[in-house]
C-alpha cells in the first residue's frame, strides 16, 4: 500500500531496504479539502455517538427498534456523561445498556486546550507501515503468540490467527509525528483488511492535510492543538470509509479497533504535545524522561468485558454504521525525550494481574476469588497501576528508549504465554485452561510502536530505518 499512498504525489520517492518512502511533499493535492472545519462529519460522529451510548438497546444490530430519537451531542454531554482524569469509566457491553459513566468525544473536544502548534519545519516526510526498525528514535513491532498446529484433515502445520490482524502505521515529518494502531476484531482476512486500509486511510488523510497546510501562503500562521486533535478525528472518518470504499454490500468489511496520535512540537514553548483519538481498546501511554514516571493516555479506552473492545470502525450496527461509543479524544503536553508507546490488547492483556494468575487480594482489593466480584471501577483503578507497576519493572534495569521498550514488551508477550501456547499446540481442538496461575497470558496478535519525542532527521530515519511484514514467530 506505501506505493498505492506514493502514488497521490507527482514526487520520486526513495524506498527503503523494505517498503518505507521519503517524500519531498512537491505533490499534486488537487484532491485536499481545505483547511475549513469539517463541521457536519464531527457533528455527525459526535451525535452517533451520543445516540450508541444513550440507546444501545435500541440499536438495529442489537434486536431492536431504532426509532428513538437521540439527544443531541450537546444535551448528551451535559447529560452526566463526564470523563473523569483520575478514574477509569468502563464501557458496558453492546448488547446491555451502559453500567457506567462514559466519556464524550464531544465534551473533550469542546474544552481541549488550544496551544499554538510550530508550523511544518520542512515537506519532507517518512512514511512506514507495520514493522519499523534501526533507527533508535522510532521503533515497531508486531507478532503472533498463537501455536503452530497440525491441522487434522491437512496434515499441515499452520499458525492459529493468521494473518496477523493488528496494524502499524507512521507518518514522520521533521516537528511532527502521526502514529496509528489498528486491531482488526477477530481472525481472517476481514479483519486484517478493515485493519490495513483503516491505518492507510487514517495516514494518508493527515498526509494530504499537512502538505495542504504547508504548501498554503498562511503556513506561518499556526495551528493549534484543538485544530490537530479535529484533524485525527476527521481522520477517523476517512478511515472508516476507506474500510468499506468500492464494496457493493459493506456487510462483506470487517471491523477494527484504531488508535491514532499526532506529536507536535509547540510554537509558545520548547515544549511538545501529544493528541490521541481513539475508536476500540488500543491503549498509548507516556514515559516522562524528567521525573522517570509513567502514565496512561488512554484511562477510559477498555471496556471491562475483554471480548468487547468498546467501540469499532467498520460496518457494526445500524445499516453498517461504525460502532462509536467510546469514541475518544486526549491530550498531554510533553518534553523533548519522553517516549510516546502506542499497543494493542494483545500487549497489555499481559500486563494485566488477572490474566496472570493474580487475585484480587494480592493487590490490596476484597477478600474475594473473583475479580467479578468487585466493584468496575475498583478493577479498573487497580489493572491500571498494575499495568504501569509491572511495565517500569520490565524495564528497571534498562535503558528507557524505543528499541529497548518495544522489544522488552514483545519478548514479555511470548514467554508469558508460553504455558498455554505449548499446551494449546499439543492439544489440538482442546479448550483454553482457564486457569491463569499455571497457565499465565493471553495469546493474540500482539503489535506496540513507540517514539522518543523530539526532532527527526527525516534523511537519517529514511536511510537507516528498515520497514517489513511481521515475521511468522517472534
Amino acid at each position: 500500500m506505501a506505493e498505492d499512498q506514493a502514488s497521490t504525489s507527482k514526487a520520486a520517492a526513495t524506498t527503503t531496504k523494505h517498503g518505507g518512502r521519503r517524500h519531498h511533499g512537491d505533490g499534486d493535492n488537487d484532491n485536499v479539502e481545505d483547511g475549513s472545519p469539517s463541521d457536519k462529519k464531527l457533528e455527525h460522529m459526535f451525535q452517533l455517538q451520543a445516540e450508541q451510548q444513550q440507546s444501545i438497546p435500541d440499536l438495529d444490530a442489537y434486536g431492536g427498534d431504532s426509532d428513538r430519537e437521540a439527544e443531541p451531542p450537546v444535551a448528551a454531554a451535559e447529560a452526566g456523561m463526564r470523563r473523569s482524569s483520575n478514574a477509569s469509566s468502563a464501557v458496558s457491553s453492546p448488547k446491555t445498556a451502559p453500567a457506567y459513566e462514559l466519556p464524550t468525544a464531544y465534551r473533550y473536544y469542546q474544552t481541549m486546550p488550544k496551544r499554538p502548534v510550530a508550523p511544518l519545519a520542512s515537506n519532507e516526510h517518512f512514511d512506514f507501515f507495520e514493522e519499523a526498525t534501526g533507527y533508535p528514535q522510532l521503533w515497531s513491532r508486531m507478532i503472533s503468540t498463537y501455536p503452530i498446529v497440525t491441522n487434522r484433515k491437512t496434515g499441515k502445520k499452520a499458525r492459529e490467527g493468521d494473518p496477523i490482524a493488528d496494524q502499524i502505521a507512521g507518518l514522520v515529518y521533521q516537528n511532527r509525528v502521526v502514529l496509528a494502531v489498528a486491531d482488526g476484531c477477530n481472525w481472517g482476512p476481514r479483519p486484517y483488511k478493515a485493519a490495513h486500509d483503516a491505518s492507510r486511510g487514517l495516514i494518508a488523510y493527515m498526509e494530504k492535510q499537512f502538505t495542504a497546510e504547508f504548501e498554503s501562503q498562511d503556513n506561518t500562521q499556526t495551528k493549534d492543538t484543538s485544530e490537530i486533535g479535529r484533524l485525527l478525528l476527521l481522520g477517523l472518518h476517512e478511515a472508516n470509509k476507506k474500510i468499506t470504499e468500492d464494496l457493493l454490500d459493506v456487510w462483506e468489511a470487517g471491523t477494527t479497533t484504531l488508535l491514532s496520535c499526532c506529536i507536535c512540537k509547540l510554537a509558545d514553548s520548547d515544549g511538545w504535545a501529544v493528541m490521541l483519538a481513539s475508536v476500540g481498546d488500543c491503549k498509548g501511554f507516556i514515559w516522562n524522561k524528567g521525573s522517570g514516571t509513567l502514565h496512561e493516555l488512554t484511562i477510559s479506552s477498555r471496556a471491562m468485558d475483554l471480548k468487547d473492545p468498546g467501540g469499532r470502525l467498520g460496518p457494526y450496527v445500524g445499516d453498517g454504521l461504525p460502532d462509536l461509543r467510546n469514541l475518544q479524544l486526549y491530550f498531554q503536553p510533553c518534553q523533548e525525550g519522553d517516549i510516546v508507546l502506542l499497543t494493542t490488547d494483545g500487549m497489555y492483556d499481559n500486563l494485566d494481574p488477572a490474566m496472570l494468575g493474580r487475585t484480587p487480594d494480592s493487590l490490596g482489593l476484597d477478600n474475594k476469588a473473583s475479580w467479578n466480584d468487585i466493584d468496575g471501577d475498583l478493577v479498573c483503578e487497580a489493572k491500571n497501576k498494575f499495568r504501569l507497576k509491572k511495565l517500569k519493572d520490565l524495564m528497571k534495569k534498562k535503558e528507557w528508549n524505543p528499541q529497548n521498550l518495544i522489544e522488552t514488551l514483545m519478548t514479555h508477550a511470548w514467554e508469558t504465554t508460553t504455558n498455554v501456547r505449548e499446551f494449546m499446540s499439543t492439544q489440538p481442538g482442546a479448550c483454553q485452561p482457564k486457569n491463569h496461575k499455571d497457565y499465565p497470558g493471553k495469546m493474540d496478535h500482539t503489535s506496540a510502536v513507540a517514539f522518543c519525542v523530539g526532532e527527526v532527521d527525516v534523511e537519517a530515519v529514511s536511510a537507516q530505518c528498515t520497514t517489513s511484514s511481521p515475521a511468522a514467530s517472534v
